[in-house]
């Protein structure tokens, strides 16, 4: 090969050389970046919400079982106290729906509720365990517990005018009827008789900031409802039937079961 080729092959191969070192130096240019961006936000969209539902999800089957394991309790307790459910002191201490008497909230534990278990996991945004075990045993030792679901146990309260008073269980193998003028009257079939029922309470409108006893360094620390669609409309919740099944009931189909035990700003009502 002649010394003019041998340049020219030199040259050829340089301009190889130089032509991969440019290509291997190119990024993305801003058009490419855009669309790659586009592309990652599209993509978020689509699976955020489906990730939301999913966690929303996982929470109400928590709490179903929950108020599986507290039905069963229940009925354990009855077949101990010849059918009878457990009846509230009303001393001036039991007003909202969620006061578990205190030796048969410890009766229950006994016979292998875990405390954790009378707690919805809707409202762990906001009450972590630490919370819910000083509500069930140092709120009111003694006298009652605070729970987190709404209990239709007679001496409540707030269950104390004609409407509410037909929301409230004695017994759990026998219908619970009413005297009124001269007929007995059983309200509701005991496969839609709530026992148990997820906290959805309201207080002056409003669903997420309910004024309770509890506080924490001096300061009222605020109930919740437990389920929400967002922060101001409570999605629905789950309740245990006398029958011993537990069901999710929309919101829209709940109407309000309780009166405030005063009319004083802050106290709740509970819907189910």
């Amino acid at each position: 090969m002649n010394e003019a080729a041998t340049r020219a092959m030199r040259r050829g191969e340089s301009r190889r050389e130089s032509a991969g070192r440019s290509c291997a130096k190119r990024g993305f240019t801003l058009i490419e970046l855009l669309v790659v961006i586009a592309i990652i936000a599209i993509l978020a969209a689509l699976l955020l919400p489906a990730l939301a539902k999913s966690k929303d999800q996982a929470i109400r089957t928590e709490c179903k079982n929950n108020l599986n394991q507290f039905n069963i309790a229940m009925h354990i307790y009855c077949n101990e106290n010849k059918d009878l459910l457990p009846q509230q002191a009303n001393d001036g201490g039991v007003y909202w729906a969620w006061d578990l008497p205190w030796n048969e909230g410890l009766n229950l534990v006994s016979d292998g509720m875990i405390w954790r278990t009378f707690y919805c996991p809707g409202t762990a945004w906001k009450f972590g365990d630490t919370n819910n075990y000083d509500l069930f045993y140092n709120y009111a030792p003694g006298n009652i517990h605070v729970v987190g679901y709404a209990l239709t146990l007679p001496g409540t309260a707030e269950f104390t005018q004609a409407g509410p008073m037909t929301n409230i269980n004695y017994k759990m193998s026998t219908p619970t009827t009413w005297e009124v003028g001269p007929s007995t009257v059983q309200y509701g079939p005991v496969s839609q008789r709530v026992l148990l029922a997820d906290a959805t309470l309201e207080a002056d409108g409003i669903w997420n900031s309910v004024e309770g006893g509890y506080t924490v360094n001096g300061k009222p620390f605020t109930h919740t409802t437990a389920h929400f669609v967002n922060p101001n409309k409570p999605a629905g919740g789950n309740l245990a039937m006398i029958d011993g099944h537990v069901e999710w009931r929309d919101f829209q189909y709940m109407i309000k079961r309780t009166d405030s035990t005063s009319g004083v700003s802050g106290e709740p009502a509970y819907w189910w």
